[in-house]
């Protein structure tokens, strides 16, 4: 992935999961649950807001938690 990719607002799971650290796997099972925040099914893919998902890491809320 290169530089210009993290200028984008969103984002596919696997680069997230790349540039943040964590499992696709794991993204997958919450995205597929709708507890991923900022993640949105485009079609067969998923694409996840950067800015929201770095958020939920920081504070633990995001915008489809409901726990917030």
């Amino acid at each position: 992935m290169g530089e210009q990719s993290k200028d984008r607002p969103g984002a596919s799971i696997p680069d997230m999961a790349s540039e943040y650290g964590v499992s696709e796997a794991l993204l997958y099972g919450l995205a597929n649950r709708g507890e991923l925040p900022g993640c949105r099914r485009l079609g067969k893919r998923f694409v996840v807001h950067r800015s929201t998902f770095e958020n939920w890491l920081k504070t633990g809320t995001g915008d489809n938690l409901g726990n917030e």
